[in-house]
């Protein structure tokens, strides 16, 4: 039995409309590497939307797929350009991303590129800013729906699906005594920087501004 792959669709938050049909073991993960190209300063149709886009697109699994992929992905291309949606598609479908061209496009040159990029933009006070406060989700507070959250569990289950066992990029793998050595130091760097002492002072000081608050309304016998 061969590998599971699905066929999925990126889609534009602003106008819920489809922009993209592709196939991946993992679609997820393959995003990033759609986005990739931003960095690598490439002017396709499909880069310059998401350039454009400047947030990471919503992803749909349109369908699990076997051996036939092929013939799957250029009846969802067909289809969801014959429903209206201007894909960014430059093909039919049907030629996959192999291990050769992801080496191609992922050389140490091209690594070293995309870590001088991704510095240089977080050295932007505006851009980190924007980022942290995605990261912490500009929903933050606001009642989701049933549908909502059912499309969440949907979403999770998948992910859980996915990197699974032998979808997970570090199975079967250890992490080197160097590397635990590197990590520690790292950890241990974080915790006793400025900034976390700071972080940690200040919760501390809420929870015993919460604690006397809880005092003052209730009586300890």
């Amino acid at each position: 039995m061969g590998e599971t792959s699905f066929i999925y669709a990126l889609i534009d938050p602003r106008d819920r409309l489809i922009r993209y049909v592709g196939k991946a073991v993992n679609p997820y993960r393959r995003v990033n590497g759609h986005r990739r190209g931003i960095w690598l300063e490439k002017h396709d149709y499909k880069t310059n939307w998401l350039r454009e886009l400047g947030v990471r697109p919503d992803v749909i699994i349109l369908e699990a797929v076997g051996a036939d992929w092929e013939e799957r992905e250029r009846f969802w291309i067909q289809s969801v350009k014959g429903r209206g949606h201007n894909l960014t598609n430059w093909t039919p479908g049907g030629e996959g991303f192999t291990a050769e061209t992801s080496q191609k496009v992922l050389t140490p040159e091209v690594r070293t590129i995309i870590s001088q990029k991704s510095k240089e933009r977080w050295q932007d006070p505006t851009y980190r800013a924007m980022t942290i406060s995605r990261m912490r989700g500009s929903s933050k507070g606001i009642p989701k729906s049933p549908e909502h959250r059912e499309k969440i569990r949907q979403h999770h289950e998948i992910q859980r699906v996915l990197f699974k066992g032998e979808g997970n990029p570090f199975h079967g793998r250890r992490h080197t005594e160097e590397t635990k050595r590197l990590l520690a130091e790292k950890a241990r760097a974080r915790l006793n920087s400025p900034e976390r002492r700071a972080f940690v002072e200040e919760n501390c000081r809420k929870m015993r501004e919460t604690y006397r608050l809880w005092r003052t309304q209730n009586v300890i016998s």
